[in-house]
């Protein structure tokens, strides 16, 4: 059985944005439901995200770190 997408939070609610201060860390998650499973691209200045000395993705992508 097809079901759509559906995303959330980690608080099963999306937030409008998110301020992070320079040099200082923070954790993105993302839930997903769907079948099929839904894939996560994290996207920054409409450009996909990739694991570097910057970002990790963690959780098989559903945690920007």
């Amino acid at each position: 059985m097809i079901v759509p997408p559906s995303i959330r939070g980690a608080d099963g609610d999306l937030p409008d944005e998110i301020t992070v201060l320079v040099n200082k860390s923070t954790l993105l998650e993302c839930q997903v439901d769907g079948s099929p499973t839904p894939k996560i691209s994290w996207i920054k200045d409409s450009q996909p995200l990739t694991p570097d000395n910057t970002h990790r993705l963690l959780s098989n992508g559903r945690t920007l770190q």
